[in-house]
């Protein structure tokens, strides 16, 4: 049989849910997010936004459907499909989570009209992401600009200290000519200087001094570039965010060999 895929927002879900839930046959999610699917057999739905879905069926319908896509994701999309559901229930600003999609899933009400449950789940992933920034992880993908306009303003302020001290803890290594640029790409600050000058995820030696120059003018904060002798010690991260994290910003930075 063919096999019907959501091409659209990961939440979006045509009106025959339940056929499509409990047919053996059947995947619910995108067709990107899928391993192994045949294309030629992929057959696109009209997606449904989960406004509209709410509206007609409850969210214990749209938790339902999440948790059955979510046993077919692979670990690696988490972050990607993050985006999707956050970006569908119309707070993009705050798909920075470090962690897994079911902390997100178990967020969303049973009951309630469609503005109430945004608003327990907006509430309930603030809080989540104060967590994460109090415990020291990761400030990737926070965009103050904006976060200040939204209830997630309340993090600007922790944001921005835990990214001066992420960049402050780190140390660049350089190894036969070349620097491993990663324990920078994983730091809120960091990230954007590098994407700025369009680095990979090594460069030349050569090639780093105006990128320190950048982070202590506009940042104040001076990184230091140590020479090693150990491989070990050169390949290191410097943080430890999560697989589907660091798969993410992997998808991103360009290779050494790039």
């Amino acid at each position: 049989k063919p096999v019907p895929v959501f091409k659209a927002e990961f939440g979006n879900t045509p009106p025959n849910l339940n056929d499509v839930l409990y047919a053996m046959t059947f995947k619910t999610a995108r067709p990107d997010w899928l391993e192994g699917c045949p294309q030629t057999k992929i057959i696109e739905l009209q997606p449904e936004s989960y406004e509209k879905h709410v509206r007609k069926y409850g969210w214990k319908s749209v938790q339902t459907h999440l948790v059955a896509a979510y046993s077919l994701l692979s670990s690696k999309k988490d972050f990607i499909a993050q985006s999707a559901i956050l970006e569908d229930l119309g707070m993009p600003e705050l798909a920075c989570y470090d962690g897994s999609i079911s902390d997100i899933i178990g967020l969303i009400p049973e009951s309630g009209t469609y503005e109430d449950g945004v608003e327990v789940i907006r509430t309930g992933l603030i809080s989540l992401l104060r967590k994460q920034l109090e415990n020291e992880g990761s400030t990737l993908f926070f965009d103050i600009d904006k976060l200040a306009t939204t209830p997630g303003s309340v993090l600007v302020p922790l944001i921005v200290s835990r990214r001066e001290k992420e960049l402050k803890d780190i140390i660049l290594y350089h190894y036969d000519g070349r620097v491993n640029l990663m324990p920078m790409w994983l730091t809120g600050f960091g990230f954007n200087i590098l994407q700025a000058f369009g680095c990979r995820r090594e460069e030349q030696r050569a090639a780093i001094p105006r990128i320190l120059e950048r982070s202590s003018n506009d940042i104040g904060i001076e990184i230091p570039l140590k020479k090693t002798q150990s491989q070990k010690k050169f390949k290191a991260l410097g943080s430890s965010p999560s697989k589907a994290l660091l798969d993410h910003v992997l998808s991103i930075v360009p290779k050494a060999n790039a």
